[in-house]
């Protein structure tokens, strides 16, 4: 992932490639601070006929979907989630749902760590990394070498991936940063100088949100064994509700790199918790065992071995303005 510059430069050069608009210029300003959203910070309705940006970094063509929660099978909650209605999308080359029933998420999927997968992605590496010693995700501030903070979280144990936001690209809509343009905003949780923030109004359809995807390097998402761990935590800030959640493979399509079959029923159904913020940096910590699913999509057991994104969702049609620092993940005392 590299540099604010390099990483800039890559997403660039997917959005030229793919769109002729909507994506940011390089050295274009970016919101860094609170405040109101600019006039012209505009919405992100729609970047060009069947591709988002979102779908860019996500590896997902979330326009091209028909996923009615927004998520392109990669988040969900109905109100506060990427799971807000019925998922009608339909894979006519899928031929079996390969959700998991015996903690190994796949029928080829050993559920070792280290060992070749045959049922990932062709963009995926054959080996799924796996956490190690150091817990924290990211705390947004300066790595070594750089001189603006960006979007990718650091390099370790075999962590390649980066914040984004997302929206349901309704008419109205006003999300900052708008999606393909995430940068660190000022003022830390622990004393420290940035966190992640998004605020803005009008998404009428399932919201908007903010997320953190831990295994994608521009190809698509991939999985992050997390299984080392109980749980995560994060600071947060804000006002009203949103919901977190965690995708994993079980509840995720199976053309976003999942193995969920939308054909057996609806995905997106991703495990989670709904929390009332408050405008106080406030740290919530929640073991994998209190993610639950909202139970209205394919039932699937939650397994850390296959994690793919941290998602942070509004509720719909409704002002949003919250804030996250310090994502780690958490091990039990």
């Amino acid at each position: 992932m590299g540099s604010t510059a390099s990483t800039f430069r890559v997403l660039v050069g997917l959005c030229a490639a793919l769109v002729a608009s909507g994506c940011p210029s390089e050295g274009a300003e970016l919101p860094t601070t609170g405040g109101s959203a600019p006039a012209d910070e505009g919405t992100t309705g729609g970047t060009g006929p069947g591709i988002t940006v979102d779908s860019l970094v996500t590896g997902i063509d979330s326009a091209a979907s028909t996923d009615s929660d927004g998520s392109g099978g990669g988040g969900g909650s109905e109100e506060s989630g990427r799971t807000d209605a019925t998922d009608t999308d339909t894979d006519p080359g899928a031929t079996s749902n390969t959700e998991d029933t015996d903690g190994t998420d796949g029928t080829d999927d050993t559920g070792t760590t280290g060992e070749p997968r045959p049922d990932l992605p062709p963009y995926c590496d054959s080996m799924i990394p796996e956490a190690g010693a150091e817990p924290l995700i990211d705390d947004l501030e300066l790595e070594l070498g750089q001189i603006f903070p960006d979007e990718a979280i650091p390099e370790v144990d075999g962590r390649v991936g980066f914040w984004f936001t997302y929206n349901d690209e309704s008419p109205m809509g006003m999300q900052t940063p708008a999606p393909g343009s995430f940068q660190p905003t000022e003022m830390g949780a622990t004393g420290t100088e940035f966190s992640a923030r998004t605020f803005g109004d009008g998404f009428d359809s399932w919201g908007a949100g903010m997320a953190v995807v831990l295994n994608n390097d521009f190809d698509g998402n991939c999985p992050y064994d997390a299984s080392s761990y109980d749980g995560v935590t994060f600071y947060a800030r804000g006002m009203g509700q949103i919901r977190f959640m965690i995708t994993t493979r079980a509840t995720t399509e199976l053309k976003a790199g999942g193995t969920c079959d939308p054909s057996m029923g609806q995905c997106a159904d991703h495990h989670g918790v709904f929390i009332d913020l408050v405008d106080s940096w406030t740290e919530y910590t929640f073991t994998w065992e209190e993610l639950t699913q909202l139970g209205w999509g394919i039932e699937a057991e939650f397994n850390p071995r296959r994690i793919m994104e941290f998602n942070w969702q509004t509720v719909v049609d409704e002002p949003f303005d919250f804030s996250v620092d310090e994502l780690a993940f958490h091990a039990a005392p």
